[in-house]
């Protein structure tokens, strides 16, 4: 990544010293830390486990901004929350969770007006706009590198083109029915790192 930071495995295998001088295996995860309410539990876990089982410098840690902290006023109080929330002092990779804002101050999910099945979007703020914010983030030290996920070729395009930065990855739902070739290619071109979730499939369809 461009902060000298490394989109690391999900899983590391490594060797911790045990009092008395031996070893033994454990498994590190990468924390991907995703829609708000998992924050509160991920760090719980964390404070169990840092220092006394793992240095924070050797986890890589991963959070996502919310649809509804799209305003670049809202971005880095939403880090600041997850950073509280966790017990930590930065954050290996912070990504977009999607390029659409929900309108704030009304839940995760906002419900339009009449319409239970759908939410209500903010259309006064740009996903530009968004990412402008988040970048900034890398010169406040809360953040090592900054990313984005569900995000096509134009949106892809409308950020870089405005800003001249690239993504330093973009995770995306990928999978042998959903390939999403044109979209990998395009990444590969443009040195963005592609993450895939879902790898086996969705079910949600």
């Amino acid at each position: 990544m461009g902060s000298g930071s490394r989109v690391s495995p999900h899983r590391l295998r490594v060797r911790v010293r045990e009092p008395g001088g031996g070893t033994s295996a454990v498994d590190r995860p990468l924390f991907a830390v995703t829609k708000p309410r998992n924050v509160i539990q991920v760090g719980t876990a964390l404070k169990k486990v840092i220092p006394s089982v793992v240095q924070r410098e050797k986890l890589f840690i991963t959070s996502k901004l919310w649809n509804d902290a799209h305003r670049p006023s809202q971005v880095e109080k939403q880090v600041d929350e997850t950073l509280s929330q966790l017990g930590i002092t930065y954050l290996d990779l912070y990504l977009i969770h999607w390029p659409v804002a929900f309108v704030s101050g009304r839940g995760l999910s906002p419900k339009r007006a009449g319409k239970d099945d759908e939410v209500e979007i903010d259309e006064k703020v740009s996903v530009v706009e968004t990412w402008k914010a988040v970048l900034a983030l890398r010169d406040t030290g809360k953040v090592r590198a900054v990313g984005v996920s569900n995000f096509t070729i134009q949106h892809l395009e409308a950020i870089i083109k405005a800003t001249g930065e690239r993504p330093a990855v973009n995770q995306v739902e990928a999978h042998p029915l959903l390939p999403q070739d044109d979209l990998v290619e395009y990444c590969k071109k443009e040195g963005i790192h592609i993450t895939a979730y879902s790898p086996l499939g969705n079910n949600g369809g």
